[in-house]
Parts: C-alpha cells; structure tokens; sequence
C-alpha cells in the first residue's frame, strides 16, 4: 500500500525532487532490468548546479540505494519512494491524455512537475476519477495506491467502464484495462477497432452489450464490457 508522504524520510539537506528522481529512476531500471550508472544518473537529474556525488552516497547511507561496482541499484527500503513517485507521475500522464487530451510531448514535461507536487490526496482522487488505472499512455504499470486496493469509486468519475453507461449513451475510449494474463483480451478488442480516441454508442446492456463504433455493430460480454474505459460524451455519430 503507498503513501506518497516522504517528508521526514528523505533527507532535507538536499533537494527532495532531485532525490525523488534519481530514486524513481533507479525503481524504473529495476522494474525494466537496466543498468543505471553514474553517467545515466546524471542525464536524468537534469541539474547543473547539484553536488550528484553527495546526494548518492547521501542516499547509500540512508540505505535507500547500493552501489555494485559501476551500476547503482535501488534497495527495497528505496522501492517504496520510488514507487511512490512512479505512481504520480504516470497518474499524471494519464489525467493529462485522458482528460486534457494533451500531447504526448507536453504530457511527459508536465507529469514530471506533478510527481513532485501531488499529495496523497489529490492523487487518490486522480486515480477515482479516472477509474484505477492500471497503465499509463506509454503501457507501463502504475502501481497500486490505497484506493485501488480499497476500491473506491466517485460519483462524479469521469473515466468510467462501458459497463457503467447507460443505453443510448457515447462515450470516447481512454484506454483497455487489463492484466498481464490477459493479453488475449487485448488482442480481441483491439481486432473490433475498440481503440482510444474511437467514439462508441451503447445500443443494449441486456442480454449481451451490443455497441456501435465506427460502421460496425459488435457484441461484447460483459468480461469485456468491464474492461473498456471511456470518457463519456454528448458526442453524436450516425448509428441506427
């Protein structure tokens, strides 16, 4: 269970966003399997006028990352951080697309300002709204926070389930949301053009979800149903 809190955790004598980084970046390359050494360290802090050696050792003392001859590696006492500052900025990412509708260029700089700025409420709120998430727009895993665990729902959540629409209802799709064993179910809805940015109309919800998107009406059991999330819009489009 996260909580994105790391004041009194992480040392005050050196910048709590520059730590942040270089702890979300080492949980990244253990998340993907990549050696992260001083020089690539260096590229993604992306700060001139900070002592880096310090702030590393710092860090090793606090047993927050270890170094193992050339390639610095996060601790589990440093995945927790990490994870944290994960979690908001690929939170951020896809209130950013889904929401704004922004750039992908524009999506990646500004989620980088909001993984440092986030409290612990306001990201729960995020992850409501937008309906647990569980991939950002790139398709990399955003971990689980207290909310999700718990399931919590808000009336007023603007990324929902098809499942949730009623009939007669449009709604633009966010993203496909499912888990690593279910690939299959991917593969199947993307071979229907159910993809984000199509616009859909929910026909029926009884016995099966009958849609129409694009020229083509399609069947779906509710397992899929579940599992297709949009925005919902006054959108019109002709569908007999």
């Amino acid at each position: 269970m996260l909580s994105n809190n790391t004041n009194g955790i992480l040392d005050n004598f050196f910048p709590h966003h520059i730590q942040e980084e270089i702890l979300e970046y080492l949980f990244v390359a253990f998340e993907e399997n990549f050696k992260a050494v001083f020089t690539k360290i260096e590229k993604i802090v992306h700060h001139n006028d900070v002592d880096l050696d310090s702030i590393l050792n710092n860090l090793i003392t606090k047993d927050f990352i270890q170094k193992i001859e050339d390639n610095y590696e996060i601790t589990e006492k440093g995945k927790k951080i990490g994870e944290q500052v994960v979690r908001r900025n690929r939170l951020g990412e896809r209130l950013l697309a889904d929401v704004l509708a922004l750039q992908d260029t524009d999506i990646v700089e500004t989620a980088c300002k909001f993984e440092h700025i986030l409290n612990e409420g306001v990201e729960e709120a995020i992850c409501t709204i937008l309906g647990h998430p569980s991939y950002c727009p790139h398709g990399k895993r955003i971990p689980k926070g207290p909310c999700c665990t718990n399931n919590t729902r808000n009336v007023d959540q603007i990324v929902i389930p098809l499942s949730q629409l009623s009939q007669g209802d449009f709604g633009s799709v966010r993203y496909l949301k499912t888990s690593s064993d279910e690939e299959d179910s991917i593969l199947k809805l993307v071979n229907f053009g159910i993809l984000p940015g199509k616009t859909i109309k929910l026909i029926s919800k009884h016995p099966t979800y009958i849609i129409k998107i694009d020229e083509s009406t399609i069947a779906l059991e509710k397992f899929f149903a579940e599992r297709i999330y949009l925005r919902k819009s006054t959108h019109t489009m002709n569908v007999l």
